[in-house]
């Protein structure tokens, strides 16, 4: 490939990769409310139940984005994986929206 495909290439793989980025952002939303949701119904939830239910890897920052309305509690505590291995996860407890 030349010199000048190769860059080509590289600024149509960048353009690919920021529409990714927007979609993410898109799917994101639709995240929020799936964690605020289950919240809600549930009144707890850790980032291991939010990963397995809905596939969410970065908890926290839907977490951050929900306690700008929302009063949520964080709790240090110990989870067993499938294989019963033990690991230091967060649990996140809603107490309603902030007065």
């Amino acid at each position: 490939m030349k010199p000048a495909d190769q860059k080509a290439s590289a600024k149509a793989s960048d353009h690919n990769t920021d529409r990714q980025s927007n979609t993410k952002r898109l799917d994101r939303k639709g995240q929020y409310w799936q964690v605020l949701e289950h919240l809600q119904k549930h009144g707890s939830a850790t980032t291991v139940e939010l990963q397995d239910l809905y596939n969410i890897i970065q908890a926290p920052s839907i977490i951050r984005d929900i306690r700008k309305l929302y009063v949520v509690i964080t709790h240090i505590v110990l989870t067993a994986d499938e294989d019963g291995v033990l690991h230091r996860c967060a649990k996140y407890e809603y107490r309603g929206r902030k007065q």
